[in-house]
């Protein structure tokens, strides 16, 4: 259900946006892992790939600020850097 909403509302705003594929391929993969969680009774954090998708972010979207690489902090900032993405298609569309 969410992916037909990511697929028809936000992929229009994104099209004219430059690195576009990667917030919407970021938003896709984040529902992947969203699903198993909720869905797996047996959900394991390292086998998610939720690491992966954090890194991958942040290896494509510039960070504001420099931090040290943990696993926990990679995933907050990977999230604030596809938040503050997401915002400037927002804004720019507004």
């Amino acid at each position: 259900m969410i992916h037909t909403k990511i697929s028809s509302t936000i992929t229009k705003k994104l099209e004219k946006r430059i690195g576009s594929n990667i917030l919407t391929n970021s938003l896709f993969g984040i529902n992947k892992i969203r699903n198993e969680l909720a869905h797996k009774w047996n959900f394991e954090k390292k086998e998610s790939g939720l690491l992966e998708w954090a890194d991958n972010i942040l290896d494509q979207i510039e960070a504001s600020i420099k931090f040290r690489r943990t696993p926990r902090m990679s995933i907050i900032h990977a999230f604030g850097c596809l938040g503050r993405e997401l915002m400037k298609v927002k804004d720019s569309n507004a």
